[in-house]
């Protein structure tokens, strides 16, 4: 498991005969597609546990969780 969803990587490229410096950023396969089922797995993990705390709507933390990662995820929406 990776603690990070991508990388980001330092480059050069040359358009109309100009060197640009940029930034390229590449995420791993399969990460987005992962996130559902992985947030499902958690939340089974955690009830079947009991390790959340009384009072936790874990509903509601695994719905903003979910959300926040998804945008993480969206590399285009990052880019505008």
């Amino acid at each position: 498991a990776a603690a990070s969803i991508g990388q980001v990587h330092r480059a050069k490229i040359e358009t109309s005969g100009e060197v640009k410096d940029v930034v390229v950023k590449v995420q791993y396969p399969g990460v987005a597609d992962s996130i559902e089922s992985d947030l499902r797995n958690l939340s089974m993990l955690i009830r079947m546990t009991g390790l959340a705390p009384k009072g936790l709507f874990l509903d509601n933390v695994i719905r903003v969780g979910r959300d926040e990662l998804l945008v993480e995820c969206d590399y285009e929406h990052e880019a505008q």
